[in-house]
């Protein structure tokens, strides 16, 4: 099986369905599962609209850039703006 060309949600699931094929073919059981998981611009991700406020407060404090600016790189990255 392959995937090319995803995001990284798409990937993680398709890994998931093939992993789970896998294992059934091995008889064994799922021990650690990633749905949970948050990676790339997710990792860190203000949890509620307060801490995201509060978040993009102190984004826009540090960088210097519009409000309008943060948000939408904000929107396309998520935490990966720090980088």
């Amino acid at each position: 099986m392959t995937l090319v060309g995803s995001k990284w949600t798409t990937f993680r699931a398709f890994s998931q369905e093939v992993a789970n094929l896998i294992l059934i073919g091995l008889g064994k059981q799922r021990i650690k599962d990633t749905v949970d998981l948050r990676i790339g611009g997710g990792a860190n991700y203000p949890s509620d609209a307060d801490a995201r406020s509060e978040y993009l407060s102190s984004l826009i404090t540090r960088s210097q850039l519009s409000s309008e600016r943060v948000s939408v790189v904000f929107e396309r990255y998520g935490t990966k703006i720090e980088q």
